[in-house]
């Protein structure tokens, strides 16, 4: 079996980790990026290491980067997707024709299709062209740490026990650790919003607020979580577990979090769009924040922590942050 391909699909900081493990573990990885970007794939060529994304961790040489999307994908039973939400439509559309009905499609990136607003394997499972698997994971993973062999443990979920079986073989190792669950939409969910709310947290540590205020946001960023998960027919417990709660406190926690970072330049009175620039990736929670919004539109659910975090997008200056939480917390 450790002559097996695995295709990652997104050469940014969780695909090159992926891959690195996968790799690792003995198994070959093709690693392929979408042509808007393809810096990644040169520097993995020339340097074995991805020095945008994964700077420093020197990649194992089962990675093999491809810049056309036949050659990465064909012949490959497992498939991660690994891309950033706004091309994953585009990008699954071209690596369905090289999927059969043995293919396992693994979703690493978590979350609503900005173009469908369906969960990313719902938006698959309906493509009447796919007759594969579905899998998603997800949890407390910082790119760097797991490549870097440090403990991570996510959720696996998945419909189909052998896709689960498959996928383990590949990528769990006595770092990485996947608990399965068949709760494919509170996996996916907790991934999601975990981003969006992150970012309120991230606009605590650059007003400096402390620990008190940010505990009382984890809190009702759960409660809301939980809110959205039943609507969509999800399990909780995926909420309370490594796929929520664990990659809510990673994300909002950590200085390598995209979103929170997003948000302490915020609280320290950036501007949106220099915010964005000093992340210099992409930051997922924005385009989130506003799908959450639309979703809490057509539900009729409140979601008042998800608006507060979508003014705090839009809003400049240290002291309009500052009014925007006080005002909040006033009327919880």
């Amino acid at each position: 079996m450790k002559n097996k391909t695995v295709a990652v699909m997104g050469a940014g900081n969780m695909g090159t980790a992926l891959a690195q493990v996968i790799a690792s573990n003995g198994f070959s990885v093709n690693i392929w990026n979408w042509e808007g970007e393809q810096e990644p794939l040169n520097q993995i060529t020339s340097y074995q290491e991805n020095k945008k994304y994964l700077k420093g961790v020197k990649l194992s040489k089962n990675i093999t980067a491809h810049k056309e999307l036949e050659k990465a994908v064909s012949g490959v039973k497992i498939v991660i997707l690994a891309l950033p939400t706004f091309c994953i439509l585009e990008n699954f559309t071209r690596i369905l024709p090289f999927l059969n009905k043995n293919s396992i499609v693994v979703d690493s990136s978590k979350g609503v299709c900005p173009e469908t607003f369906k969960l990313i394997p719902n938006l698959i499972e309906s493509n009447k062209d796919f007759k594969g698997k579905i899998v998603t994971i997800s949890g407390p993973a910082v790119a760097g740490q797991m490549a870097q062999n440090n403990y991570t443990f996510m959720n696996i979920a998945s419909n189909n026990k052998k896709a689960i079986e498959e996928v383990c073989a590949v990528l769990q190792n006595e770092y990485v650790k996947l608990y399965p669950t068949t709760d494919i939409v509170g996996v996916e969910l907790g991934g999601f919003t975990k981003n969006v709310y992150s970012i309120i947290l991230g606009v605590c540590d650059g007003l400096d607020l402390g620990g008190n205020i940010k505990a009382i946001f984890v809190t009702l960023a759960l409660e809301e979580m939980a809110k959205l998960n039943k609507v969509f027919g999800g399990n909780n417990e995926s909420i309370y577990g490594f796929s929520g709660i664990g990659d809510l406190i990673t994300t909002g926690f950590s200085k390598e979090g995209r979103n929170r970072s997003f948000g302490e330049a915020l609280g320290k009175g950036l501007s949106p769009n220099y915010a964005l620039k000093s992340v210099g990736q992409t930051v997922e929670g924005i385009s989130a924040t506003k799908a959450l919004l639309i979703i809490r539109k057509e539900k009729k659910i409140e979601l008042p922590l998800a608006e507060l975090v979508s003014k705090c997008i839009k809003t400049t200056g240290k002291i309009q942050q500052k009014k925007l939480i006080d005002g909040f917390l006033k009327k919880v």
